[in-house]
């Protein structure tokens, strides 16, 4: 069952792609740097949400199971790593000449935790 609602939302991110966006080279398309959009459906907001549930996912068998923390101390710190690591790169593409930072790729971030975190809560 897990896996048919990741399925569902990585097709639900990915739905908006358009051929504009399938040639992006970052996390902003060249056809969105020009236009100013950062559309909130689309395959970079699916990049990101399925970049950061792995991640959190990694993060946390690391944490809890090599250093043996609480299942509980292990999905914080996970949870915190992996948005650190999006925030970065959304400050990084912020300070490139064309690049800008997208809340919409941090929502996508904190999605991809969130699942993640709630299929590790599951048993």
């Amino acid at each position: 069952m897990p896996f048919v609602l990741s399925g569902s939302l990585l097709l639900l991110f990915a739905s908006g792609v358009s051929s504009q966006e399938k040639s992006q080279v970052d996390s902003v398309s060249v056809h969105s740097m020009k236009s100013g959009q950062d559309p909130w459906f689309g395959i970079d907001k699916a990049k990101h949400f399925g970049a950061s549930a792995f991640l959190t996912g990694v993060s946390f068998f690391f944490l809890h199971e090599a250093a043996d923390l609480r299942k509980r101390n292990a999905a914080y710190g996970s949870g915190i790593f992996v948005f650190g690591i999006g925030l970065g790169k959304e400050a990084h593409d912020g300070k490139r000449q064309k690049g800008r930072f997208s809340f919409k790729d941090l929502v996508a971030d904190l999605a991809g935790i969130g699942f993640a975190l709630l299929l590790i809560q599951t048993p």
